[in-house]
């Protein structure tokens, strides 16, 4: 235990500005655990998010090396979670056997997209599919790519809400330079697609490490047992079956005219 008898999550909240907003702040110092972890908060803002997550992931790396803190969580500015979040997330994490667990956070709009996903092994340019929040009320409370029924491919999941046991070992291998195995990076490609149109491919920092994890042969989960509203014009909630869309529409047509 990294604090006396109490285990230590790190909780990182990247930002574009330093200031916490008084939302936020509640959450994070009064919401996040029900005096069963010490939550130590990780501020950190700028306007290269990966360097700010990353900043966030090596401090929490250099304190678990001390054995000053046992998990890392990260939680975004527009994520509003259930009360006791942080300890829901820890007891879901051992109960499932992942290695990473993320919360399931629905896409701002009223299609019920959600940023949940099923990743092609080999392209990573664009997901076979993500997930809609009507398919998610059908799955079970926490999934993994094979509840989905694709075994063999990576689940790409969200950074909004979510955690890592930081006492495993594997978060600290390196290679003879000693660069980190596990990173984020946002990967941003042009390319001419089979149709002749010259277009944009984007990966974005969580489906990147999401891939990383996957690749490496760690067990990556998504679930909706901590309730959360994703805030733009409205709140959306990761609960029960709402949205538009049944199915993911746009990557079926994306990959049925090979704009891939």
């Amino acid at each position: 235990m990294a604090d006396g008898d109490l285990p230590t999550i790190m909780l990182a909240c990247p930002r574009y500005s330093h200031d916490m907003n008084a939302d936020l702040a509640h959450r994070v110092y009064l919401g996040a655990s029900d005096h069963r972890h010490v939550v130590r908060i990780y501020s950190v803002g700028g306007s290269l998010l990966c360097r700010g997550f990353n900043t966030a992931w090596a401090a929490a790396l250099t304190a678990a090396e001390k054995g000053e803190v046992d998990y890392f969580s990260m939680i975004h500015s527009d994520i509003v979670p259930e009360k006791f979040w942080c300890d829901k997330l820890v007891d879901e994490l051992h109960a499932s056997g992942a290695d990473v667990l993320s919360a399931v956070v629905p896409l701002k709009g009223m299609h019920g997209y959600t940023s949940t996903a099923i990743g092609k092994p080999d392209f990573r340019w664009q997901p076979l599919t993500r997930l809609t929040m009507r398919e998610v009320d059908k799955l079970p409370e926490t999934f993994g790519a094979e509840d989905i029924g694709y075994p063999e491919c990576p689940l790409l999941v969200n950074t909004g809400c979510w955690i890592a046991d930081l006492r495993k070992e594997f978060w600290r291998e390196a290679d003879e330079n000693g660069f980190f195995k596990y990173f984020f990076t946002i990967n941003d490609q042009v390319y001419r697609s089979r149709t002749g149109k010259i277009t944009v491919a984007t990966e974005p920092e969580d489906w990147f490490f999401s891939r990383l994890l996957h690749e490496n042969g760690k067990v990556v989960k998504a679930t909706k047992k901590i309730a959360l509203h994703h805030h733009g014009d409205i709140g959306l909630t990761n609960q029960g079956a709402w949205g538009s869309e049944e199915t993911d529409t746009l990557s079926a047509a994306i990959w049925e005219n090979a704009d891939a």
